[in-house]
């Protein structure tokens, strides 16, 4: 199942990320597409669009802004009903790259992965990062987790308490992506890195200029949170996992 959200999207972004998805070879797939809280303008848009998406779609809109993580969490466990599912996530103004992604990822999950990074090309500067799965919450830069692609299955998901996923009692509307990989990452077995880019990533400018110490204290409440697993302090802890890399 393949979950994308965005809010007032340009709606050339949005076509694009839906062109991309419809555009792969493989067809056994669903989308749920998450319109949250939009101006009345994007909204009919959205809506003027959705009879022409076909039977794979399900839009959800929003009457008010929820946040990332609470759509995130809601289309998860109660949109998708089954635990052995591989969720996707695309943000709604960025797109996949080819038609063969949703091909290279079954073939990952075939081997027996239950969670995937990786990896991304981005529009405003040309980078690569490297992963690392073992101890990511104490790595400098998450371990790099948080990137796109990002996939895993339904019932990984599901493993995660809500406080994991909460500040302050709410769920977490900023990098939030730290949160639920940081997560997921500690409680996967076989975690695996694409190297290949599958996915354009355009910054939208969010959580950047006058947002970016708010969005680094955040990212640092985050990493700071207990870790889902016991650890021990030794990077070698996940070394098998940390070695599960598809060129």
């Amino acid at each position: 199942m393949v979950v994308l959200q965005g809010r007032n999207v340009p709606p050339g972004r949005l076509l694009r990320a839906i062109q991309s998805l419809q555009a792969q070879r493989r067809r056994d797939w669903g989308a749920v597409l998450l319109n949250d809280g939009s101006s009345p303008m994007f909204t009919e848009f959205v809506r003027v669009l959705t009879p022409s998406l076909g039977p794979n779609w399900t839009v959800i809109h929003t009457p008010i802004r929820r946040g990332g993580m609470a759509n995130l969490v809601w289309a998860i466990r109660h949109v998708c009903d089954n635990p052995k599912s591989v969720i996707v996530t695309l943000d709604a103004d960025d797109a996949l790259i080819g038609c063969d992604v949703l091909d290279q990822l079954h073939a990952v999950y075939q081997d027996g992965a239950d969670l995937t990074v990786g990896s991304m090309l981005r529009t405003d500067k040309d980078i690569t990062y490297q992963v690392h799965f073992d101890n990511a919450r104490f790595r400098r830069g998450g371990g790099c987790v948080w990137q796109h692609l990002r996939s895993f299955r339904k019932e990984l998901f599901d493993r995660i308490p809500d406080t994991a996923l909460q500040l302050d009692g709410k769920f977490i509307d900023v990098a939030q992506d730290w949160a639920y990989m940081l997560a997921m990452v500690e409680l996967a077995i076989k975690p695996m890195v694409i190297q290949k880019r599958l996915y354009l990533y355009e910054p939208s400018g969010e959580g950047k200029g006058a947002q970016t110490a708010m969005r680094e204290a955040i990212i640092g409440r985050i990493v700071a949170m207990p870790p889902l697993f016991k650890s021990t302090g030794d990077p070698a802890q996940h070394e098998e996992t940390s070695r599960c890399v598809l060129r």
